[in-house]
């Protein structure tokens, strides 16, 4: 969303608050290596099936546990506001 913004620091993926999300007293959120993946493909990628593809082969997981993952993550982001 974007009261967020997505930096590596440290070799850490961290979404920031920022603006309204920030006066809110949102907390900085570290993402995981699936995270980083969903987030960094969800701004590049074609479209949902392409993250599926992309997801599995990376994983080593079948496409109904890649889009398990992938709506998981959708979810959340969108219930904390990072995610429109």
């Amino acid at each position: 969303g974007k009261d967020y913004v997505v930096k590596n620091i440290v070799g850490n993926t961290v979404v920031i608050p920022i603006g309204q999300a920030y006066m809110d007293g949102k907390s900085i959120m570290r993402l995981d290596t699936e995270g980083t993946f969903f987030v960094k493909h969800i701004v590049t990628s074609k479209g949902e099936e392409e993250i599926l593809d992309l997801y599995s082969d990376l994983f080593s997981e079948d496409l109904e546990t890649a889009k398990e993952k992938l709506d998981e993550f959708l979810e959340y982001g969108r219930k904390i506001g990072f995610i429109e």
